[in-house]
């Protein structure tokens, strides 16, 4: 791979936005998923390559050396870098085409790694990245983490075996909540319950009285007549 044209790449990359740098930044894109390709410098301490590499290689990112922290960090306007991350997909396989005259492959088992991470793929067909991995690593495979690239064989391998996730129409029915409108239920309701229970305490207490008018009319009555006796 020519220098000048990874140096034009990864210049292009930096106006864009898709370039983190320095061992710090590279760390924190590694763990969190983001990185596509890590370049550390050849000039760097044993201890930087050895943590970067080790790190890189648990989280299956692609890693490599090349050129000085110098280049490295002019290629990307700055004074120097240990290491410089790639955070694009797309600027990966320009950089994998850019390469092929010397045919160094950023590879899994010998195949060209895709742009797909387990996690990322377990998500578009609807699957964990536990049933994935197991498959994966039944039939050869040595995925260590959901992180892990998978190969272009891989991930059509998986697809084939699990499938697309199922079609809407296929998912569940949700019961269907029938809130039915009851009267009484409602505020107007309890007004008229209200009113009606007044309406039978005052019948209620209408007829009392008149029983009681009633009573003491006959017991009127019953005194006249013993009166006039």
């Amino acid at each position: 791979m020519k220098r000048n044209k990874v140096l034009s790449l990864l210049g292009l990359a930096t106006r864009a936005g898709k370039i983190k740098s320095g061992s710090f930044l590279t760390e924190q894109a590694v763990k969190a998923g983001k990185a596509y390709l890590v370049l550390i410098a050849g000039d760097a301490s044993e201890n930087t390559k050895k943590k970067l590499s080790n790190m890189c290689s648990f989280y299956e990112v692609p890693a490599r050396f090349y050129a000085d922290q110098d280049t490295l960090g002019h290629a990307i306007g700055k004074e120097f870098r240990v290491s410089v991350t790639v955070t694009d997909a797309g600027l990966q396989t320009r950089l994998k085409t850019a390469e092929n005259r010397r045919r160094e492959k950023l590879h899994i088992g010998g195949s060209w790694m895709s742009k797909v991470r387990v996690h990322e793929l377990a998500k578009e067909i609807d699957k964990t990245s536990k049933d994935i991995m197991e498959y994966l690593n039944g039939n050869g495979a040595d995925l260590k983490s959901h992180m892990s690239f998978l190969t272009d064989q891989q991930v059509e391998a998986v697809k084939k075996k699990f499938g697309k996730a199922a079609p809407a129409g296929d998912a569940p029915k949700k019961k269907t909540i029938v809130q039915v409108f009851r009267p009484q239920n409602t505020q107007g309701g309890q007004r008229r319950r209200e009113e009606e229970a007044v309406r039978d305490r005052l019948r209620q207490e209408q007829t009392a009285d008149q029983a009681q008018i009633a009573t003491e009319r006959r017991i009127c009555i019953r005194s006249g007549a013993r009166a006039r006796q």
